[in-house]
């Protein structure tokens, strides 16, 4: 595609993470080089107008963004003056790559191949992605699409009129009339409600509940209720919680789960927008926790700043997780130079034993002891009241343990050793029409690393806008991971996925 394709992209991600405020700010700049009505107007279709006028007029264009980078660090914006730079570092490479190829081509001497080597292809994804390069399962595209979500409008309440005892007094019943004047959905079961009132009576705690159980509910009850006691106590003030996801893929269930609690503003964080830019409009923000942490460490959004932090499954607390990351932060304030208040924090894990090879050794009491620690929790919150255990094994079924259905291997030996050269012969030929293809030769086919390779490959010529050699990259793919799965799967499975 275009250079002037690609930068009208990078302008419409630019213009979808403004605020209607930055909009009219950055329009004010622009002066008289964009009509008077569409100054006045901080919409996304004003914006786009005036970004065209611009475009008309030759103040920005694919090789000189130099005048909207100005106005952009006019209203302090320097996440979207970073996006605009690493586009022109990229165009500038790729045009210098493009020149040096056809000066290289008036030379009458054979030329020399000048194919990129793995080094090189990781520095340039250093360079764009502000990052080390991965393997497929953790990359996080740039280009990846937003997910379309969309919380439903938050009603206002009487806070004040609402009283808070069934949460804090065990005496004092919670009805599904009650229910109702929280503007909840669904009336909490008996079990859940145990859990919830622990909860506020701990502060920070592991909630641990089977899976199905609700876990996600009862954050979402206990997110409402903070938000009730702080615009009760300071009428009109600022709520903000975080709900971490440890996968990307969870976050827009989990974003909707939280939205259906009403009355809160919620706001998934996409892969194009930080937390910073989200906190002050939204009182629940589900993203996961790299997004904070890269936040904490940049200092664009402080602890203090923050009523409640959820993490989903918070058992992953081991090593060099980015839950750690975050923890860190919190037990450690002097990191961010803060003695300002900090945040609850609330756990949610159907399991608490632990992830790190040398705690499974330890005793159970021990791992215990590990996980509230480094979520500064002093308390587990289970059901303990029998009669809700009964009712919570009436209503929720335990998961079944897994079945394991032994398969003869002659069942499809002489089937398995015929495709699997056909798959393994494909690559072979494929991998032959790519450029820099002979970087793959020293990777076992099918290997992690063999994968790996591939991807940086693809990102590699996504980067410089070659379309045949992406092309290829997804036809190797697809078939190496065929091929990989014949190794491990029924054959049967395979082919008929």
């Amino acid at each position: 595609m275009s250079d002037d394709f690609d930068f009208r992209v990078v302008l419409i991600k630019i213009q979808n993470s403004l605020s209607d405020s930055d909009r009219k700010q950055l329009h004010f700049l622009f002066g008289e080089d964009i009509p008077r009505t569409v100054q006045e107007d901080g919409s996304v279709s004003s914006s786009i107008d005036a970004f065209q006028r611009l475009l008309d007029g030759a103040k920005i264009s694919p090789t000189d963004s130099g005048y909207l980078i100005r106005a952009l660090r006019g209203i302090n914006r320097e996440d979207c003056v970073k996006r605009l730079s690493e586009y022109d570092k990229l165009i500038s490479k790729v045009n210098q790559t493009e020149q040096d190829r056809n000066e290289a081509s008036t030379i009458s001497q054979p030329s020399q191949s000048n194919h990129p080597t793995s080094a090189e292809i990781m520095r340039e994804i250093e360079d764009v992605d502000g990052g080390t390069a991965t393997l497929p399962s953790q990359i996080e595209t740039q280009s990846a699409p937003s997910i379309p979500f969309e919380s439903p409008v938050a009603e206002p309440m009487d806070f004040q009129s609402i009283d808070l005892k069934p949460f804090e007094d065990h005496a004092c019943e919670w009805t599904e009339d009650y229910s109702k004047v929280l503007g909840l959905k669904q009336h909490p079961r008996s079990y859940q409600i145990e859990i919830i009132r622990d909860a506020i009576r701990h502060k920070n705690t592991i909630v641990c509940l089977r899976t199905g159980a609700g876990k996600t509910f009862i954050a979402s009850v206990l997110i409402k209720y903070y938000f009730i006691k702080k615009q009760k106590e300071q009428p009109n003030s600022n709520f903000s919680a975080l709900f971490f996801v440890p996968r990307k893929a969870i976050r827009l269930q989990q974003a909707k789960a939280v939205s259906e609690i009403g009355n809160l503003r919620v706001q998934l964080c996409q892969d194009d927008q930080t937390i910073d830019q989200l906190i002050d409009t939204h009182h629940v923000i589900v993203a996961t926790p790299k997004k904070f942490g890269n936040c904490l460490s940049k200092g664009t959004v402080r602890l203090a700043q923050l009523d409640l932090l959820i993490f989903d499954e918070c058992h992953n607390t081991s090593g060099g997780n980015p839950y750690c990351e975050i923890m860190q932060y919190y037990l450690c304030p002097m990191k961010q130079q803060s003695t300002s208040p900090i945040p609850l924090i609330i756990g949610l894990t159907a399991t608490v034993s632990a992830k790190d090879a040398n705690e499974k050794k330890e005793p159970i009491d021990k791992n215990l002891v590990s996980i509230c620690s480094k979520m500064a929790s002093l308390s587990i919150s289970t059901v303990c009241d029998p009669a809700n255990i009964e009712e919570m094994n009436r209503e929720i079924s335990r998961p079944k343990n897994d079945q394991f259905e032994c398969v003869q291997k002659f069942q499809y030996d002489a089937y398995f050793n015929e495709y699997s050269k056909m798959y393994k012969g494909l690559v072979e030929q494929i991998k032959q029409h790519l450029d820099n293809g002979e970087s793959l030769d020293e990777h076992e086919i099918g290997s992690p690393s063999f994968i790996g390779q591939l991807v940086l490959l693809k990102r590699w010529f996504e980067m410089k806008g070659d379309v045949n050699n992406t092309i290829i990259c997804d036809y190797l793919l697809l078939l190496t991971k065929k091929y990989s799965a014949l190794r491990d799967l029924p054959f049967d499975g395979v082919v008929n996925s």
